[in-house]
């Protein structure tokens, strides 16, 4: 009887559900008729004990409503929609694209044994350093030039603390050497302006000649040696010689002067003073000269020490010179100073302005600061040389004067500073 009621149940769910909810319902009533359900006195199914409780509360005759309880401990069936989420396809393989397969493999061909040829080339041979011995007006750019090496590379084989100080005489390593000039490397100088300096090659320069009274153990080095027309005589030249003078004794000399003296043929020795009016020569004078005091402005040498020094006359057929210093012993003490915020400003004119400022660096008071300036053309020479003098006294260690100094100008490359001072014993 039971088992009847549940099928009228059945058919007359089947009428009002879809398909899907009424197959689930068809699966639990089937297994509530085979005895699996538990049921109270009145054959009505506990709800909450493996099968769903149904109530059946017609609204109208074809309008059923059909409440379900959640049972805990049975999976329900839930009906999912389709979205329009994008499902994934199968892509086919363009025509071309590599694939897994595994390439054939290549069929050998005939093999051989390859030969490899080693042909023995003979040792580069290894220059062998050069030596070069400076001559006056040399300079370790035109040197390393003329041999296509650098200046580094001699003054580190020679051990040469600066580059702008070479003797003549002295001996040059030259490490490997590009080339080996045929003679000397020394440089003349750019013709600087229209004063006649062109044809100052074709012109003899004087000879320097020995000191027979050398007196002071120092050392005379002849940096220019150059001769050019005189701009107002046509048959006198202009005689220029620059150079170093350095203290090669043991102690500390005062120098007087560097006295430098010009001889003809005939050793005549004067020079030519021109009477000028209204910016004509109308006539002149020759003057008789013993020696001509040299531009130098060291007052002391300590040993070691070096200064510059330059010397011009105008005079006619000159063919030697003589150089002789002037110096002394003395109980002086020269001390060092250091240049700093150095300045050189072209004032457009015919000289040059250096300017900076001259710092105590010695434990005690200084006195008479000088510095001088030196213009170098670009083959080392010197050709210009001015000064300045800071005669002040009770410099302090530490304490600072400031120079400032006009220097002619030539054509120059660069320039180079000498400074000195002399201890306060006050």
């Amino acid at each position: 009887m039971k088992r009847t009621n549940y099928i009228r149940r059945i058919n007359y769910i089947r009428k009002q559900l879809p398909g899907v909810v009424f197959s689930l319902m068809t699966v639990t009533l089937l297994a509530c008729a085979c005895g699996k359900a538990k049921t109270t006195e009145s054959g009505t199914p506990v709800a909450g004990q493996g099968v769903p409780a149904l109530t059946v509360s017609p609204k109208g005759v074809d309008t059923p409503t059909v409440v379900f309880e959640k049972v805990a401990a049975t999976p329900t069936l839930t009906q999912v929609r389709p979205t329009n989420a994008p499902t994934a396809t199968h892509t086919p393989r363009r025509a071309g694209t590599p694939t897994d397969t595994p390439p054939p493999t290549p069929t050998p061909g005939p093999t051989g044994t390859p030969t490899t040829t080693f042909t023995r080339l003979p040792p580069t041979p290894t220059p062998e350093p050069a030596v070069y011995v400076v001559r006056a007006g040399d300079s370790l750019a035109a040197i390393a030039q003329a041999y296509g090496v650098t200046v580094a590379a001699i003054t580190e084989a020679n051990g040469i603390q600066d580059a702008n100080t070479i003797h003549v005489g002295q001996e040059l390593v030259i490490p490997d050497p590009a080339r080996v000039p045929a003679g000397p490397v020394v440089q003349s100088p750019p013709p600087v302006g229209d004063g006649g300096q062109a044809a100052a090659a074709s012109l003899p320069t004087p000879e320097q000649l020995p000191d027979t009274d050398p007196g002071p153990p120092f050392a005379v080095e002849i940096s220019l040696n150059r001769v050019t027309p005189d701009p107002l005589v046509e048959t006198s030249r202009t005689y220029l010689v620059t150079g170093i003078v350095r203290n090669d004794g043991n102690e500390t000399y005062a120098v007087s002067d560097i006295l430098v003296t010009f001889y003809d043929a005939e050793g005549f020795r004067g020079v030519f003073e021109p009477a000028i009016r209204e910016g004509r020569i109308v006539g002149g004078e020759w003057h008789w000269h013993g020696e001509t005091n040299a531009e130098f402005a060291a007052l002391l040498l300590a040993p070691g020490e070096e200064w510059p020094f330059l010397v011009a006359i105008v005079g006619q057929d000159m063919v030697s010179f003589l150089v002789h210093p002037d110096a002394a012993p003395t109980g002086r003490e020269s001390a060092s100073v250091e240049l700093s915020g150095v300045q050189m400003v072209d004032t457009g004119l015919n000289y040059v302005r250096i300017r900076g400022t001259a710092t105590n660096v010695s434990p005690f008071k200084v006195k008479n600061v000088i510095v001088s300036g030196a213009l170098i053309d670009a083959g080392g020479q010197i050709v210009s040389v001015g000064s300045t003098f800071c005669l002040e006294e009770d410099v302090a260690p530490g304490a600072s004067v400031r120079f400032d100094m006009r220097v002619e100008k030539e054509s120059y490359a660069r320039y180079r500073l000498y400074a000195q001072a002399e201890r306060d014993w006050d």
